[in-house]
């Protein structure tokens, strides 16, 4: 009998800054890795309120942040988790001479602006590897390109320091890893994960698989028991995912659930037609709907078509019809270039979702930190230049991808799929998310959302499965 799911994926379309990309450079020298005494993730200070406590403890612009209460910190969702907490609260700051100090903060406002710092995992790397000439430049080579989100070269260089001799130790256990986490193989990141050694400080030993590692191979493989299990033993790392709007349902959902129960049907199973001729504007939930541009129409012919969305001024497209849908697929292919230079106050993204347009009409927040999403994933650009993909599931399922995402040179496949109470998201190639999705959500909105980008689609087609004869 088939199972019936009330929950829904929760989006979070995260609309980050952008900037122009920039081709990666060429990896370090050992050497110049040596020299470099810096912490490999933290929190930069940016800004000190006058009179605040952290101008009174001596915390100044410049400053890294690497840990609070013995906790490095990795990213901001869980930078910001770490100083809400009641107790007492010890923050270690590396300063711009190098000096470490641990100082300890009064329950309150700190009176600090910050940003994280992209994670260094070839600083860690050079840290803890074993050193001979024969490979150290292929070791280094690898955590390079995993870091600058290039995975096959990280592949390539893994293979050579392996046939250099490289010993088979926890460097090259977690970057064997995260390289098989990159390359999409989750089967043998599977494998493996269980008898790797667990993470202990990230400030060292960053190339293990930490908290947000596991979730996304937990998430891109159905296994949703171990995702509760995760969530719940490890609240400061995966905060953000007890915090989603539809969490508490998920939690009955996911229990008891490792994994698609049957082989995911395809649509080789049976005939398919396209519905984008069948679909007209959904009037409800559209925001900001003087200020964009609506392709509606070319949605609905079929066809090739090009969006253009000037920084600031988002396109899109939403679209519903009055018949229900059970299992559908959704295939978008396009390339995408920013529009132009994007300043401080506005974004850069192509989002694609799929809502349940029973769900009561939200509001905008409500709608982005997702109270009615079924499947959906977005692609943005990040201020420092790296670009974001973050499928639409509200869980810090958020994964660095290569700038060139957004240089308009290549083709990108996104396929969302539900099956029965199952659904899917595959993108070029490499399925990102595989989890329960509700099959009572037969109303549905297709929202395709466009702002600071030129995006050219070959395809936008949405299809459903014929029955068979």
């Amino acid at each position: 009998m088939r199972r019936i799911f009330s929950a829904v994926l929760l989006p979070a379309l995260c609309i980050v800054l952008a900037t122009t990309s920039k081709a990666a450079p060429t990896p370090p020298s050992l050497a110049e890795l040596d020299a470099d005494t810096r912490a490999v993730a933290g929190a930069i200070i940016l800004t000190t309120a006058d009179g605040s406590q952290a101008q009174t403890l001596g915390i100044r612009v410049g400053d890294v942040v690497v840990s609070v209460n013995d906790e490095a910190v990795l990213d901001r969702a869980q930078f910001s988790l770490l100083l809400k907490k009641r107790d007492e609260r010890k923050m270690t700051v590396v300063g711009s001479d190098e000096n470490r100090r641990t100082v300890n903060l009064a329950l309150g406002r700190i009176g600090i602006g910050h940003v994280t710092s992209p994670q260094r995992l070839t600083l860690a790397t050079s840290r803890a590897m074993a050193r001979d000439a024969a490979w150290n430049h292929a070791v280094i080579a690898s955590a390079w390109a995993l870091e600058n989100h290039d995975p096959e070269t990280a592949e390539q260089s893994l293979h050579a320091a392996k046939q250099a001799g490289y010993p088979n130790d926890a460097v090259m256990q977690g970057l064997t890893f995260l390289s098989h986490m990159a390359n999409g193989h989750y089967a043998m990141a599977s494998d493996m994960l269980d008898t790797m050694p667990p993470r202990t400080d990230a400030q060292h030993d960053l190339y293990l698989p930490g908290a947000a590692e596991r979730s996304h191979l937990f998430l891109a493989t159905g296994r949703c028991d171990e995702l509760l299990g995760l969530v719940q033993s490890d609240p400061i790392h995966l905060g953000p995912i007890q915090n989603a709007p539809n969490w508490a349902r998920d939690m009955a959902l996911f229990r008891g659930i490792n994994g698609p129960p049957t082989p995911l049907a395809t649509e080789q199973d049976a005939p398919v037609q396209a519905v984008n001729p069948t679909l007209s504007e959904a009037s409800r939930w559209i925001w900001g709907k003087s200020e964009s541009r609506s392709y509606n129409r070319e949605v609905i012919a079929n066809k090739p078509f090009v969006m253009r969305a000037a920084p600031g001024a988002p396109a899109q497209a939403f679209l519903s019809r009055f018949d229900d849908f059970g299992d559908f697929d959704l295939h978008a292919r396009f390339k995408a270039s920013l529009s132009g230079r994007i300043s401080g106050s506005y974004g850069a993204s192509v989002a694609i979702n799929v809502s349940d347009l029973r769900s009561p009409a939200p509001d905008v927040v409500s709608y982005f930190n997702g109270a009615t999403s079924v499947l959906g994933a977005s692609f943005n650009v990040s201020r420092d230049g790296r670009s974001v993909r973050k499928t639409m599931s509200g869980w810090a399922a958020t994964q660095q991808i290569s700038p060139s995402y957004f240089d308009g040179t290549r083709e990108h496949h996104v396929h969302l799929s539900r099956r029965g109470d199952w659904g899917t998201i595959v993108v070029d190639g490499v399925t990102v998310l595989s989890r329960p999705v509700a099959p009572d959500s037969e109303r549905l909105v297709f929202h395709l959302h466009v702002i600071g980008v030129k995006a050219e689609f070959s395809q936008f087609e949405i299809t459903e499965p014929q029955a068979k004869p």
